[in-house]
């Protein structure tokens, strides 16, 4: 052989071998974490369509700095390039959040009862869904459940449904159709 020396690995070699780690089966998020394991693995089969066996490494960074599922699956949605995929996964992310985190009878007794004593009139919470629609697509309606047990008054539903939106002046426009009435 000429020059004498052995060859070195392949690159390639180290990558097979981060994706044999990625996909090794264990626990989705850190022991400890306050999310359910069952919805973390259901998210991650979910991001797995889009992003490949990296679903599980890009959970276990971005849980560190989610306060919520809903926040966390907001993250994930940012590691999908396409915007076509990326609402997709959104969607069904937050559907299987939905319903899990409300799977259970009395659960869904519980929420329909904080939303029937809400003080905020069915037209006002029906705008502010259609107005988020606009930006978020249909996710909006998910959002909107979530915020409603939060929001004392329409005001405070606006805003908490301003923060899913990302970019400042898409948030100021959904924000002036606050004032609209």
């Amino acid at each position: 052989a000429v020059g004498g020396s052995a060859p070195q690995a392949a690159p390639a070699d180290a990558v097979d071998k981060t994706l044999l780690a990625v996909r090794a089966r264990g626990p989705v998020a850190p022991t400890g974490t306050p999310f359910d394991q069952t919805l973390l693995s259901g998210i991650e089969r979910r991001l797995a369509r889009h992003v490949g066996p990296i679903a599980r490494y890009l959970i276990q960074t971005s849980i560190r700095s989610a306060a919520s599922l809903e926040d966390l699956c907001s993250l994930l949605a940012q590691r999908i390039d396409h915007p076509d995929e990326r609402q997709r996964f959104l969607s069904e992310a937050l559907n299987a959040v939905s319903s899990g985190a409300t799977g259970h009878p009395s659960a869904r007794l519980e929420q329909s009862q904080r939303l029937a004593s809400s003080s905020i009139a069915a037209e006002e919470i029906e705008r502010a869904q259609r107005a988020l629609a606009e930006t978020l697509g249909p996710i909006a309606r998910i959002l909107v459940q979530r915020a409603l047990p939060q929001a004392r008054t329409s005001q405070e539903l606006w805003d908490l449904l301003a923060g899913h939106i990302g970019p400042a002046r898409e948030r100021a426009d959904f924000l002036r159709r606050a004032q609209r009435h």
